[in-house]
Protein backbone atom coordinates (compact mmCIF):
# COMPACT_ATOMS: atom_id res chain seq x y z
CA UNK A 1 0.00 0.00 0.00
CA UNK A 2 1.55 3.39 -0.89
CA UNK A 3 1.03 6.47 1.73
CA UNK A 4 -1.81 7.83 0.39
CA UNK A 5 -4.24 4.53 0.27
CA UNK A 6 -3.01 3.99 3.91
CA UNK A 7 -3.69 7.57 5.36
CA UNK A 8 -7.06 7.09 3.35
CA UNK A 9 -7.88 4.11 5.21
CA UNK A 10 -6.73 5.22 8.41
CA UNK A 11 -8.87 7.70 8.24
CA UNK A 12 -11.76 6.04 7.01
CA UNK A 13 -11.21 3.46 9.72
CA UNK A 14 -11.35 6.71 12.36
CA UNK A 15 -14.66 7.92 11.11
CA UNK A 16 -15.98 4.39 11.81
CA UNK A 17 -14.67 3.86 14.88
CA UNK A 18 -16.18 7.38 15.97
CA UNK A 19 -19.46 6.78 14.01
CA UNK A 20 -19.59 3.65 16.55
CA UNK A 21 -18.68 5.41 19.59
CA UNK A 22 -21.21 8.04 19.16
CA UNK A 23 -23.65 5.54 18.65
CA UNK A 24 -23.07 3.60 21.56
CA UNK A 25 -22.40 6.33 23.84
CA UNK A 26 -26.04 7.38 22.44
CA UNK A 27 -27.75 4.39 22.72
CA UNK A 28 -26.23 3.91 26.97
CA UNK A 29 -27.86 7.33 27.58
CA UNK A 30 -31.07 6.05 26.60
CA UNK A 31 -31.10 2.66 27.90
CA UNK A 32 -30.23 4.26 31.09
CA UNK A 33 -32.79 7.09 31.16
CA UNK A 34 -35.33 4.68 30.04
CA UNK A 35 -34.61 2.15 32.39
CA UNK A 36 -34.52 4.93 35.55
CA UNK A 37 -37.41 6.22 34.37
CA UNK A 38 -38.75 2.53 34.56
CA UNK A 39 -37.71 1.73 38.06
CA UNK A 40 -38.97 5.19 39.18
CA UNK A 41 -42.52 5.22 37.77
CA UNK A 42 -42.65 1.49 39.24
CA UNK A 43 -41.77 2.62 42.59
CA UNK A 44 -44.28 6.12 42.26
CA UNK A 45 -47.31 3.30 41.43
CA UNK A 46 -46.21 1.46 44.47
CA UNK A 47 -46.41 4.21 46.62
CA UNK A 48 -49.97 5.30 45.44
CA UNK A 49 -50.91 1.50 46.05
CA UNK A 50 -50.24 1.61 49.79
CA UNK A 51 -51.39 5.47 49.97
CA UNK A 52 -54.64 5.09 48.08
CA UNK A 53 -56.52 2.53 50.23
CA UNK A 54 -55.44 4.42 53.85
CA UNK A 55 -57.38 8.33 52.49
CA UNK A 56 -59.94 6.13 51.16
CA UNK A 57 -61.21 4.40 54.64
CA UNK A 58 -61.69 8.43 55.85
CA UNK A 59 -65.32 8.65 56.72
CA UNK A 60 -66.99 11.17 58.59
CA UNK A 61 -67.92 10.73 62.55
CA UNK A 62 -71.41 12.18 61.66
CA UNK A 63 -73.50 13.64 59.19
CA UNK A 64 -72.44 17.11 60.47
CA UNK A 65 -68.78 15.94 60.05
CA UNK A 66 -66.19 16.06 57.39
CA UNK A 67 -64.28 12.59 56.80
CA UNK A 68 -61.01 14.88 55.94
CA UNK A 69 -60.24 18.53 57.83
CA UNK A 70 -56.46 19.16 56.52
CA UNK A 71 -56.37 20.03 54.33
CA UNK A 72 -59.67 21.77 53.67
CA UNK A 73 -61.32 23.04 50.75
CA UNK A 74 -63.09 25.89 51.57
CA UNK A 75 -60.26 27.36 53.76
CA UNK A 76 -58.12 26.73 51.16
CA UNK A 77 -58.74 25.77 48.10
CA UNK A 78 -56.64 24.65 45.45
CA UNK A 79 -53.67 24.56 48.00
CA UNK A 80 -51.41 21.65 48.28
CA UNK A 81 -50.27 20.31 51.60
CA UNK A 82 -47.36 17.93 52.82
CA UNK A 83 -50.00 16.31 55.36
CA UNK A 84 -53.64 14.61 55.08
CA UNK A 85 -55.67 14.94 58.54
CA UNK A 86 -58.18 12.42 58.35
CA UNK A 87 -60.70 10.25 60.69
CA UNK A 88 -61.14 6.69 59.85
CA UNK A 89 -62.47 3.48 61.46
CA UNK A 90 -59.60 2.26 63.70
CA UNK A 91 -59.28 -1.04 62.31
CA UNK A 92 -58.39 0.39 59.08
CA UNK A 93 -55.96 3.00 61.16
CA UNK A 94 -54.28 -0.10 63.18
CA UNK A 95 -54.05 -2.59 61.02
CA UNK A 96 -50.98 -3.44 58.41
CA UNK A 97 -51.47 -1.64 55.49
CA UNK A 98 -50.91 -4.03 53.16
CA UNK A 99 -53.63 -6.61 54.37
CA UNK A 100 -56.65 -3.67 54.80
CA UNK A 101 -59.99 -6.15 56.07
CA UNK A 102 -62.97 -5.43 56.46
CA UNK A 103 -63.98 -3.45 59.25
CA UNK A 104 -66.05 -5.13 62.27
CA UNK A 105 -68.16 -2.23 63.48
CA UNK A 106 -70.02 -1.25 60.28
CA UNK A 107 -69.85 2.59 59.25
CA UNK A 108 -73.01 4.25 60.95
CA UNK A 109 -73.41 8.31 60.52
CA UNK A 110 -76.41 8.32 62.30
CA UNK A 111 -74.00 6.27 65.03
CA UNK A 112 -71.66 8.55 65.93
CA UNK A 113 -69.59 6.37 68.74
CA UNK A 114 -66.47 7.76 69.00
CA UNK A 115 -65.46 4.55 69.85
CA UNK A 116 -65.51 3.38 66.80
CA UNK A 117 -63.25 6.04 65.17
CA UNK A 118 -59.42 7.00 65.42
CA UNK A 119 -58.08 10.19 63.92
CA UNK A 120 -55.33 9.56 61.61
CA UNK A 121 -52.60 11.93 59.55
CA UNK A 122 -50.37 10.82 56.61
CA UNK A 123 -47.34 13.47 56.40
CA UNK A 124 -44.19 13.27 54.19
CA UNK A 125 -41.07 13.52 56.79
CA UNK A 126 -38.55 14.80 54.73
CA UNK A 127 -34.35 15.32 55.32
CA UNK A 128 -32.32 17.42 53.65
CA UNK A 129 -29.03 16.10 52.33
CA UNK A 130 -26.68 18.13 49.71
CA UNK A 131 -25.37 14.39 48.15
CA UNK A 132 -28.99 13.65 47.50
CA UNK A 133 -30.74 14.21 44.11
CA UNK A 134 -32.21 17.86 44.33
CA UNK A 135 -30.65 18.05 47.89
CA UNK A 136 -33.39 16.04 49.86
CA UNK A 137 -35.24 12.83 50.35
CA UNK A 138 -37.74 11.80 52.47
CA UNK A 139 -40.93 9.41 53.48
CA UNK A 140 -44.61 9.08 53.70
CA UNK A 141 -45.87 8.39 56.83
CA UNK A 142 -48.71 7.69 59.05
CA UNK A 143 -49.29 8.60 62.23
CA UNK A 144 -52.21 7.57 64.38
CA UNK A 145 -52.92 11.24 65.59
CA UNK A 146 -49.65 11.41 67.84
CA UNK A 147 -47.78 13.80 66.67
CA UNK A 148 -45.46 14.28 69.54
CA UNK A 149 -44.79 10.07 69.66
CA UNK A 150 -42.69 8.93 66.49
CA UNK A 151 -42.91 5.32 68.24
CA UNK A 152 -46.07 4.54 66.58
CA UNK A 153 -45.55 6.38 63.21
CA UNK A 154 -45.64 3.60 60.05
CA UNK A 155 -43.14 4.28 56.89
CA UNK A 156 -45.99 3.81 54.19
CA UNK A 157 -43.30 5.13 50.81
CA UNK A 158 -39.49 6.09 50.76
CA UNK A 159 -37.15 7.25 49.01
CA UNK A 160 -39.26 10.07 47.72
CA UNK A 161 -38.20 14.10 47.16
CA UNK A 162 -41.70 15.18 47.70
CA UNK A 163 -45.03 14.61 48.54
CA UNK A 164 -47.96 17.24 48.47
CA UNK A 165 -52.24 16.43 49.01
CA UNK A 166 -54.65 18.71 47.49
CA UNK A 167 -58.49 18.33 48.55
CA UNK A 168 -60.44 19.62 45.38
CA UNK A 169 -63.56 18.82 46.61
CA UNK A 170 -66.49 16.20 45.87
CA UNK A 171 -65.32 13.77 47.68
CA UNK A 172 -61.83 14.01 45.91
CA UNK A 173 -57.89 14.29 46.66
CA UNK A 174 -55.04 14.55 44.72
CA UNK A 175 -52.15 13.10 45.72
CA UNK A 176 -48.84 14.34 44.05
CA UNK A 177 -45.41 12.04 43.95
CA UNK A 178 -42.05 13.22 43.19
CA UNK A 179 -38.81 10.92 43.06
CA UNK A 180 -35.42 12.52 41.92
CA UNK A 181 -32.22 10.41 40.52
CA UNK A 182 -28.84 11.12 39.49
CA UNK A 183 -27.99 10.22 35.67
CA UNK A 184 -24.31 9.53 34.47
CA UNK A 185 -23.23 11.33 31.55
CA UNK A 186 -20.19 11.62 29.03
CA UNK A 187 -16.94 11.96 31.16
CA UNK A 188 -18.30 11.10 34.64
CA UNK A 189 -20.52 14.07 35.15
CA UNK A 190 -23.91 13.60 36.87
CA UNK A 191 -27.56 15.20 35.51
CA UNK A 192 -30.50 15.44 38.10
CA UNK A 193 -33.68 13.75 36.79
CA UNK A 194 -36.99 14.19 38.32
CA UNK A 195 -39.67 11.90 38.24
CA UNK A 196 -43.45 12.85 39.02
CA UNK A 197 -47.04 11.08 39.44
CA UNK A 198 -50.15 12.45 40.10
CA UNK A 199 -53.56 10.92 40.74
CA UNK A 200 -56.94 11.73 42.28
CA UNK A 201 -58.07 9.18 45.10
CA UNK A 202 -62.02 8.98 46.10
CA UNK A 203 -62.97 9.06 49.34
CA UNK A 204 -66.63 6.82 49.20
CA UNK A 205 -67.97 8.04 52.50
CA UNK A 206 -69.56 10.94 51.74
CA UNK A 207 -69.31 14.53 52.97
CA UNK A 208 -70.63 17.63 54.48
CA UNK A 209 -70.79 20.50 51.69
CA UNK A 210 -68.55 22.54 53.99
CA UNK A 211 -66.04 20.03 52.80
CA UNK A 212 -66.94 19.63 49.42
CA UNK A 213 -68.59 17.02 49.32
CA UNK A 214 -72.49 15.81 48.33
Amino acid sequence: MTLAELLVSSTVFSLVTAGFVVSYKSSYSAFSQGSEKTMSMRALREAVNRIQPLISSACPVSASSNAVYEPDFVASPGTTSSQIRFTTLKEYAEVNIQRLSSPTIPFSPINSSLSQYQEARLFFDKTVDPKRPGGQFGRVKLDLSTPSSVGDDLIVARDLYDCSFTNVGSNTIVLRLESRRFLKRNMGARDVQSYSLETRLFIPYYSNTAGGGG
